[in-house]
């Protein structure tokens, strides 16, 4: 082969890649079982815990009783409201549902724990417990409230307006205006989100799926009303997350409280039927996109403005404006938030629409 030619194939074949290929170091690990996810950790006297939640969205318990609960086979404990111990409901925990009263906020929200032997026997002494509520009116129908949402409680989300803003789109020789929304979705990760909670003495170790160590550090020590170095965590390897794992929710520190009240490690993992309500949702979005623009093609007016679902009691908002506010040159703008408070978990951080597109 001439050698000019030859010269040029390398060139080419240099081109499909930058630098030599690596092995990611998790991957043997992965792909033969090897590696230990959160509750794969071995620990001695092991208890399992399982949650159950409520049946209604709004309102709160009347009674629940757990007698028939307690005397089931290998039940250790039944904790509620009513026997929890008093965590910092401001701990920096998402979606409450810590068992510190008998207010309901939104279905599937966590009203107790049962502590077993076995998870098979605490799953068959949860189906044995019996709650009674008052009922209030539930808000559901994002559609109907969506018509009239409120303005976020976040100053940093206040509406931000360019020169004569949205208004300035009249007088825009060619307009564009659309609407884009996107659904509810739910993260579901291969591995669900689960805990291994270990007290040896006032230092607990928390083995747990998490994509923010340190986050689930200081929320777990902040709701505990532990310090920080008395909390260590523990989480070599990840199941997926897509986002669900970045903050922490109600069943890390759950299983910690379990732990404590039973005296023995405890492990608590979501069921997938569970993971629906339990640790966030993509948010409902709304997004009315309206553009303004010379003849030539030159933009004189964008407004993007979002609508979305959030809990009735904390505030979450998927940002989707961000990048079209620093994105274009244009002289006229708004950048708009509005929410639709609603009886359902604390949306969150959810791989893909949103601020990202």
């Amino acid at each position: 082969m001439h050698s000019k030619v030859k010269k040029e194939i390398v060139m080419e074949e240099n081109k499909k890649s930058v630098g030599k290929g690596i092995n990611r170091i998790d991957g043997i690990l992965k792909i033969t079982g090897k590696a230990s996810y959160a509750t794969d950790y071995p620990a001695a006297n092991l208890a399992y815990a399982v949650l159950f939640k409520s049946t209604i969205a709004a309102g709160e318990i009347k009674e629940i009783l757990t007698s028939e609960a307690e005397k089931a086979p290998g039940v250790l404990k039944v904790i509620t409201h009513q026997n929890a111990p008093k965590l910092n409901v401001k701990g920096g925990l998402r979606g409450g549902a810590l068992l510190q009263g008998p207010e309901i906020t939104f279905h599937g929200q966590h009203i107790g724990i049962v502590v077993a032997e076995s998870f098979e026997q605490a799953t068959a002494a949860a189906h044995l417990i019996k709650v009674s509520y008052n009922r209030k009116v539930e808000k559901i129908d994002f559609e109907k409230l969506s018509k009239s949402p409120e303005l976020p409680k976040g100053k940093e989300l206040a509406d931000q307006v360019r020169g004569a803003g949205k208004s300035a789109i009249a007088s825009a020789e060619i307009s564009v205006q659309e609407k884009y929304e996107t659904p509810i979705e739910h993260h579901h990760p291969l591995e669900p989100h689960s805990t291994l909670a270990v007290w040896e003495g006032e230092k607990l170790t928390l083995y747990n799926g998490s994509q923010i160590i340190n986050g689930a550090q200081g929320a777990a020590a902040a709701t505990l009303n532990l310090k920080p170095e008395q909390v260590r965590i523990i989480s070599p390897f990840i199941g997926g997350g897509f986002g669900s794992k970045g903050g922490q929710w109600a069943n890390l520190v759950l299983t910690a409280v379990a732990a404590k009240i039973t005296g023995r490690p405890v492990k608590l993992a979501l069921t997938r039927q569970q993971m629906f309500n339990s640790v966030g949702m993509r948010q409902r979005n709304i997004q009315q996109i309206s553009l303004g623009a010379t003849k030539e093609g030159k933009l004189t007016t964008l407004a993007h403005e979002t609508i979305s679902h959030t809990a009735v009691d904390s505030e979450y908002i998927e940002p989707c404006g961000d990048c079209s506010k620093i994105m274009y040159e244009v002289p006229n703008s708004l950048i708009s938030y509005r929410v639709v408070p609603m009886n359902l978990i604390l949306p969150t951080y959810t791989r893909g629409p949103g601020k990202s597109t």
